[in-house]
């Protein structure tokens, strides 16, 4: 009778543990997804600084900015390689227009995806000609929309690298660090 008490108070015990052990997955699915920004539907970039948004510039805004034209392969482990002329305006104007005080006091710049994939580029890489632009163009057509299964509307494109790992698609944000 005792064992079989044991037993019960044992199984509720598992129960309890269980249940508590999905309650805290439940709460941290919840805060990685809060950290994303669900606002964003990609036809618009936020600058922030230190999770502060500094200014938001829409689609129409980044294509009416000065640009440029790169012409770079890609290469890709998961998709096709990306290859062809981007164009877009140049990363360090886009910091510049939002706080000039950017590129001098901050020293990582992170590109955010909606579905949350990050990339990093250093000051030095961000202040290089002809480096990194907010490409919203491949070879003269605009990006489909990542939810219908392209990369944009905008996206990172790293010229400097030949890889697309840090080319991040589906731009939403630019967070900058100090």
């Amino acid at each position: 009778m005792i064992q079989q008490r044991k037993l019960k108070i044992k199984g509720i015990y598992l129960l309890i543990g269980f249940m508590l052990l999905c309650l805290i997955a439940g709460i941290a699915a919840w805060w990685n997804l809060s950290q994303q920004d669900h606002q964003a539907d990609g036809y618009s970039v936020a600058v922030a600084r230190n999770g502060e948004t500094v200014k938001t510039f829409t689609l129409k805004e980044i294509e009416n900015m000065p640009y440029k034209k790169l012409y770079t392969k890609l290469q890709s482990a998961q998709h096709e390689n990306a290859e062809g002329t981007f164009r877009g305006p140049e990363l360090r104007d886009v910091l510049n227009r939002a706080d000039k005080r950017l590129l001098k006091e901050c020293r990582t710049f992170i590109c955010v995806a909606g579905d949350g994939y990050s990339s990093a580029l250093s000051r030095e890489e961000v202040q290089q000609k002809d480096y990194a632009i907010v490409a919203y163009e491949k070879d003269g057509k605009p990006f489909e929309h990542f939810n219908e299964g392209g990369e944009g509307p905008m996206r990172m494109l790293v010229a400097g690298d030949s890889f697309g790992n840090r080319s991040t698609k589906f731009l939403v944000r630019i967070e900058c660090r100090e």
